[in-house]
């Protein structure tokens, strides 16, 4: 119990951290939840698609590159036939849906 006592600010910070960390988790996965997905055709590349949806997003062609990377864990920059990426472009933007009829 004494050893508590003395560590009980510690014990708090520490608790409190694991809350930050899974608030601000939960807050990432909720988001991306809203994002559209899309799969990989073959000859596609990360900076295509920046050219193609960054006018859907609030993001530059660099910053959409960078948020695909590392959103959608991407080695290396590349990108496979077939695999799933999510973009930083809402399901809902009505600019978008308006685009792709």
């Amino acid at each position: 119990m004494a050893i508590l006592k003395n560590n009980i600010y510690v014990v708090l910070i520490i608790v409190l951290a694991l809350i930050a960390n899974f608030i601000i988790f939960s807050q990432l996965a909720k988001d991306e939840s809203n994002y559209i997905k899309i799969e990989v055709q073959k000859g596609d590349t990360i900076w295509n698609f920046a050219q193609e949806y960054a006018e859907f997003s609030s993001k530059n062609n660099d910053e959409f590159v960078k948020w695909v990377v590392e959103r959608n864990a991407i080695n290396e920059g590349i990108i496979y036939e077939g695999q799933e990426l999510i973009l930083p472009v809402e399901e809902n933007n009505e600019e978008f849906l308006l685009a792709s009829k």
